[in-house]
């Protein structure tokens, strides 16, 4: 399982490349906002990635915001919204977040919950074990390592 987070063209058409040569499964955590702007990935591509075999969509937030330093206001809209959204899109139920930047606090933590995720990745690292910690789940970080790097990174 190979979870990255970004909506940046670049990356969406290396990895799902790489998901299916290897038959790997994906989790993409997409932020809503950014989609359609720049070297983002339009939502037509956004809709054929979540019909992929290889990925499933999860949440990022709506505009990449570091969620921990917004108001109150600000932060129900981030999860609330970019859940809607792509459920709205994908056509199931978007049950994860991935933190932008890795930035939560407890009060994030309650947000997301309140939203209806049943857990959110951070990029602290280790090993996840616990269901008390649904809200905290660690990840491994490739960083840039693209193409055969990561996959000797992976090995």
């Amino acid at each position: 399982l190979s979870l990255y987070t970004g909506t940046q063209k670049k990356n969406k058409i290396m990895k799902e490349k790489l998901l299916q040569k290897y038959n790997m499964k994906g989790v993409a955590f997409i932020s809503t906002g950014l989609i359609g702007g720049g070297a983002y990935m339009t939502w037509g591509q956004i809709d054929d990635l979540a019909h992929s075999p290889n990925v499933v969509l999860e949440a990022h937030s709506v505009h990449h915001y570091a969620l921990n330093k917004v108001n109150q206001q600000i932060l129900q809209n981030e999860v609330v919204e970019s859940k809607q959204v792509l459920e709205k899109h994908t056509g199931y139920t978007v049950n994860w977040m991935a933190y932008p930047y890795g930035s939560f606090n407890e009060n994030v933590v309650f947000a997301v919950k309140k939203a209806g995720y049943i857990g959110a990745i951070t990029i602290l690292p280790g090993v996840w074990q616990y269901k008390s910690r649904f809200y905290h789940i660690p990840r491994y970080r490739a960083g840039r390592r693209l193409g055969d790097d990561l996959i000797k990174l992976l090995q």
